[in-house]
């Protein structure tokens, strides 16, 4: 049977997501809900219709008369609307739309045609000694498609990192982990309390399993996303730093600076963006990777 996959994104000539020059696999579904994700299509375990109004030219009657659940009328104001309830992501109001305004994020795609794509690059992978890394969303929320494509890169010789928040049951964690060669792991914040009221879910089972990743003896480098006020307090680096230090395996910390940049796709997903941060400044990121530093931790930001 062939086993398929929710991707809603393939990226390539990536240089930030592991070693070398890279192409990065992003599935779609995430059990956090953080409020400061930039990439919220990322997040519901199906596909989405993103509406796009800066494309969109207003020749409504295309994607009115496409829509057999009749999920898109025009307001009194002369917009676009969706009913989001009643859509199913169909995809044919997009095919009739002429200028990309409306398009579906997440398509479902097998292994083999994931590796298929991927492969293409693998000129660049070579030269470069760069890879395939899997992110998301949370990629480990599709483990059986996961370690299949896992394992076709393992057979051919292909780098492979995996970017995970680490929420997962440990024993298929470990069943993916196995067929990795670099683990990408999210420690956003220590403090229980703390962590659900800004993601939604414990971090009792992400903090367990980095332990257990790190017994393993698999290279893993942590990524803790700085959002000033929330993630980027002197005292959760502190606690990042104390904890962080005591495992064996971490080949490095690196600090990624909030921004702004997908605020506008909440709008496209008919969302509201709940958080109020301001991005840090470099000088900000340079305190904090200090901290980290007394630590006796290696620790880069990008600025």
């Amino acid at each position: 049977m062939t086993r398929l996959g929710l991707v809603f994104s393939i990226e390539r000539f990536a240089t930030r997501d592991g070693p070398g020059i890279r192409t990065v696999v992003f599935l779609k579904g995430c059990p956090l809900k953080c409020l400061w994700c930039d990439n919220p299509e990322s997040q519901k375990p199906f596909p989405e219709l993103l509406f796009d109004k800066r494309k969109c030219i207003k020749c409504f009657h295309r994607c009115i008369n496409a829509c057999p659940k009749n999920a898109i009328t025009i307001t009194e104001h002369g917009e676009l609307q969706i009913n989001r309830v009643i859509c199913d992501a169909c995809g044919k109001c997009a095919d009739a739309c002429p200028t990309g305004a409306l398009e579906i994020c997440g398509t479902y795609m097998s292994v083999e045609k994931v590796f298929e794509e991927t492969y293409k690059d693998f000129p660049f992978y070579s030269e470069s000694g760069g890879g395939v890394t899997i992110s998301g969303g949370e990629p480990t929320m599709q483990p059986e498609f996961l370690v299949e494509l896992l394992k076709k890169y393992k057979q051919a010789s292909i780098h492979t990192v995996l970017d995970t928040c680490g929420y997962q049951k440990w024993d298929i964690l470990r069943s993916i982990i196995k067929n990795v060669n670099l683990i990408f792991y999210d420690v956003k914040i220590i403090d229980r309390k703390s962590h659900i009221e800004f993601t939604g879910a414990s971090n009792d089972l992400i903090l367990s399993n980095l332990i257990k990743i790190d017994k393993e003896g698999i290279p893993t480098i942590v990524r803790t996303p700085v959002v000033p006020n929330y993630t980027g307090t002197a005292s959760n680096i502190r606690a990042i730093g104390e904890f962080v230090s005591k495992l064996r395996n971490i080949k490095k910390v690196i600090l990624l600076p909030y921004h702004r940049l997908g605020e506008s796709k909440y709008e496209m997903l008919g969302r509201k963006y709940e958080l109020n941060a301001t991005p840090p400044t470099n000088g900000y990121m340079h305190e904090l990777k200090l901290i980290l530093e007394a630590y006796g931790l290696s620790v880069e930001f990008s600025s």
